[in-house]
Order: structure tokens, then sequence, then C-alpha cells
């Protein structure tokens, strides 16, 4: 009888070994299917704690610390006080992983439990293979950064390479901020600088995406967005960047490069625009319910102060009011204090013009400017620039488009070549939907 109880003693103790020697192939057998490269350090920290604490004699007991690269991971109830077990994995000369463990009840005490020679041994090769992994994934990410300096370096015979330096909070542009923008190259700019430089319909979300990102929340810029240009015209800008901080987590620089995008977008709002107004015209029962549509689709990618359609009459003697839109207050008071204006003779006013010229024209200080017939109206609603386009089919003036805002714009890069396509195609489209009445 004492034969047999020492056996299945015997039999219990080596079943014991062998769950426990299962528990620690588990845990390197999770660990080496952690993927260093889509996971964050914090996330390996993490899912390596949860697997070393299964692992060790008393998983609910245990507690686990990591630190790495001048980060340190550890579980709630790690204490630095209680006996704990170490091991440490070097690469090279400063990437050293240390791993400690320890035990830790629930009255804030360290129970007394002697860690096997197998769990040291354990801990030793978990920390060889984890050090394996964080060394090769500071070294993709030391790449990915160095590629992506690289390509931002590489690109600065077409792009405008900027530097942010946080600690003087000082904005450094370089030679390509004078090829794209006209603009000087140079240092001692804060960022302000910039910031006033940008469309205020872009302005609040640059912002807020600004800040986010020197905060470390984003790790890579990438942002499209109006940026003034010496000229006081906007040019479309796609601008990249990325951040460098420093081991306490402080941000110590940003490095950037802004493209001009301005050709590229302005053929992408246009097709986007074409499209839809194939749509408008195809859906609408007549012409002037076409245009009307045709306007929505123009305050879609602009709040115009001005959007307006004016078509030749059937005598063609004069151009008559046909189409616009009163959606804000001060469009409405516009109309209002100009309410007795509702046709153009050929060569009168600045629609009058166009039809006369077969030409666009761009006129800015339109409150002053006497050829502007509604100048008294421009002045009280604020309106300071418009452009018109003649709206043609088979040489023969249909029409003009008239569009204002209340920006004084200088010099126009893209909504002259935008809208000189699209007046093109409404006018075969006018033409097209005169017939079908």
């Amino acid at each position: 009888m004492a034969s047999e109880k020492k056996v299945q003693k015997s039999a219990e103790s080596i079943q014991k070994k062998l769950d426990e020697r299962i528990k620690e192939m588990n845990c390197l057998y999770n660990l080496s299917g952690l993927d260093e490269i889509e996971l964050t350090v914090e996330e390996i920290f993490e899912k390596s704690a949860e697997f070393l604490q299964k692992a060790l004699q008393y998983p609910e007991l245990a507690e686990i610390r990591f630190q790495f690269d001048g980060r340190e991971y550890q579980t709630e109830k790690y204490h630095e006080k209680f006996e704990k077990i170490s091991a440490v994995s070097k690469r090279g000369q400063n990437q050293v992983l240390e791993v400690d463990a320890c035990y830790y009840n629930e009255k804030g005490e360290q129970p007394k439990i002697n860690f096997l020679k197998e769990e040291r041994a354990m801990l030793q090769a978990i920390a060889d293979l984890l050090g394996l992994k964080l060394f090769q994934k500071k070294i993709n990410t030391d790449l990915k950064e160095s590629l992506q300096r690289y390509e931002l370096v590489t690109r600065a015979t077409s792009d405008a390479i900027w530097d942010y330096d946080a600690k003087t909070k000082k904005l450094s542009w370089g030679d390509g901020f004078m090829r794209l923008f006209g603009y000087k190259s140079g240092d001692g700019k804060d960022i302000s600088h910039w910031f006033d430089k940008i469309h205020p319909s872009d302005k609040n979300r640059i912002e807020v995406k600004v800040e986010s990102f020197m905060q470390g929340d984003i790790k890579w810029w990438d942002e499209e967005y109006q940026f003034k240009k010496a000229n006081e015209s906007y040019a479309f800008v796609r601008d990249k960047a990325i951040t460098e901080f420093n081991e306490d987590g402080e941000l110590v620089r940003v490095t950037g490069a802004m493209e001009d995008i301005t050709d590229r977008k302005v053929v992408e709002l246009r097709d986007k625009l074409s499209s839809d107004i194939s749509k408008v015209f195809n859906s609408s029962e007549s012409t002037t319910e076409a245009l009307n549509g045709t306007l929505h689709c123009f305050y879609s990618i602009k709040n115009f102060a001005i959007a307006e359609f004016w078509l030749v009459d059937n005598k063609k003697e004069s151009l008559v009011l046909t189409a616009h839109l009163q959606n804000t207050d001060n469009k409405m008071l516009f109309y209002k204090k100009s309410q007795q204006i509702k046709s153009f003779k050929k060569g009168e006013g600045m629609p009058g013009k166009t039809w006369h010229n077969k030409q666009e024209l761009f006129w800015r200080n339109l409150d002053s400017r006497k050829t502007f017939v509604r100048n008294n109206a421009a002045r009280i609603t604020d309106i300071k620039t418009a452009f018109s386009f003649p709206l043609m089919h088979d040489d023969e003036v249909l029409g003009v488009l008239l569009l204002a805002v209340h920006e004084d714009i200088k010099n126009e890069s893209h909504y002259l070549p935008l809208f000189r396509k699209l007046s093109d195609q409404i006018g075969h489209e006018i033409s097209r939907k005169k017939l079908e009445e």
C-alpha cells in the first residue's frame, strides 16, 4: 500500500513537472508567433506579459516588467522591492532588453514561493527570443524612417522642403519655396508664418491634424490643402512630413516636403463637375432647371459670393438673367440691391463684354469699378473679384457664366482653367437641351 502511494506521488510529481514544461513551451511558441512588424512595441510587451504570466508556476500571482530602448512596461501590481528573477538579452552595444518576474498576492505582500531553475531558464529563453524580435522591429522602423527622409530629400528638386525645430519653435524653408510659391528660403520663421498662408476653408481642419501629429498621435503626415503663394493666388498642395521624438517622448523636429498639385487637382475637379453637370442636364425637364442644378454643383467645390447664368434671348438682342442662387442672406441682399438689373446689351457690363469679346474676363475691385454695373451691390456685400466665361456652341455665344468671390484675388491659377473647359461643355449642353424643348 505504501509502495502504491509512493508510485502515485511520484507520478503526480512527474505530471506536474510535465505540465510546467508544457506551459513554458506554449509560452515560447506563442511568443515566436508574434508579428513584430505589425504590432507596436507596447502591444508586443502586453501580449508577451500575458504569455509569460501563464507560463509561471502561479499565473494568478505573477507580475512582469519589460525594459527596452528607454521604454518600460509592467503589469498592474509589479513592484520593484519584491524578490524577482531577471533575464537580460543584448543586441549590439545599446540594444538591451531586461525581463523581470515576481509574485504578488492580494494583500500586497510577496508570497513565499521559490522560483524554479526551469523558470529562470525559461525567462532567459524568452528574453533572447523577445530581444531578437524587438531588435528586428527597431531595425525595420529605423529603415522605414530613413527611407521616408531620403524620399523627402530626393524630391527636393520638384518639392519645397521645410524643417521645424521644436526646441526653438522655428520653421526653415528650402529653395523650393521660391521656385513653387515665390517665397524666399530661410530660417527664423515661426509656425504661424505657415498657418497664415493656409486657405480659410482648410485652416481649421489642418490645425487639428497638426496638433495631433505633433503630439505623436499620427506617425506620418500626408494632407492636401490650399496654400497662398507670394502673388496671393492659391495653389493646391500635398504636404508630407515625419516627426522625430527623443527618448523621453518629446518632439525634436519635423521634416516635410510640399508638392504643388494644382494641375492635377484642377483636372480632378473638372472631371467630377463634368460628370455631375451631364447628369443634371440629362435629368432636368428644362434648360432653366438644368442651369440651377449646375450652380448647385459649383457650390460643392466653393461657396461663391455670386454664381449666375445669363442666356441670350430669342431675338439675340440682350442677355437675360436665367439662373442664380440666393441661398444666403448676403446673396439675397446683393440681388435686392441690384434687382432692377435683369438684362445686359452686348458690350454692357461684365456679361455683355464677355458676350461681345467671346472671351473670359477676370475683374478685380468690383465695388469701385464703373464697368461692373452692379458695383454698389458689390460694395454693400463686400464682393471683390469676378470671373466670366462665354458659353459657346459652333462659335456662337449662347450665354455667359459669371462667378464672384469675396476675396481680392490678384492672380487666378485654377478657377479660370477649370471653368474654361466646363463652359465649353455647358454651351453644348444648353444647345442640346434647347433642341429638346
